[in-house]
């Protein structure tokens, strides 16, 4: 599709796109100037809830759930706190102060899970890529045959 293009359209897209990356970068450096940067949001998350009583780390304590990934409303809301430190929580039974949430990591079998939905993409793009380069040689050599058939030969 490129060989298609002339280098004045060409030209064109390409300041077209750096205009956009420029306008983007500018927004988000408007919109971001105020917030705090990801490192310093967690480490303010991390202190607050150092702050509460941790229940877990003092008393016995019985898991309830599994490790699960929170809402999207759970880390928008800061609700449970723990959701807004890694984006993961577990519900504990305290031995006396009761039900709690504390903060958990992903397992592993989430994180391999994820591995392999990136790798199939990775493949599906691979074989799209390279079944359209087949279908495109193919054109080619019909087109080249089809140029051969038609010009005298010398």
């Amino acid at each position: 599709m490129i060989e298609y293009c002339n280098s004045r359209s060409m030209l064109m897209v390409l300041m077209f796109f750096c205009g956009l990356t420029f306008l983007e970068i500018v927004l988000e450096e408007s919109v971001s100037q105020d917030a705090l940067t990801p490192a310093e949001r967690k480490e303010a998350i991390l202190a607050k809830i150092e702050n509460q009583y941790q229940c877990w780390i003092e008393e016995d304590i019985d898991f309830l759930d599994d490790c699960q990934l929170c809402s999207a409303v759970e880390r928008l809301r800061d609700a449970p706190l723990v959701c807004s430190y890694n984006g993961y929580r577990q519900r504990v039974q305290c031995e006396y102060s009761g039900e709690v949430y504390k903060t958990c990591e992903v397992y592993d079998l989430e994180e391999e899970r994820i591995f392999w939905m990136f790798e199939t993409v990775v493949a599906f793009v691979g074989v799209l890529a390279g079944l359209n380069t087949a279908l495109q040689r193919h054109r080619m050599s019909l087109h080249s045959k089809r140029t051969q058939a038609l010009t005298p030969s010398v």
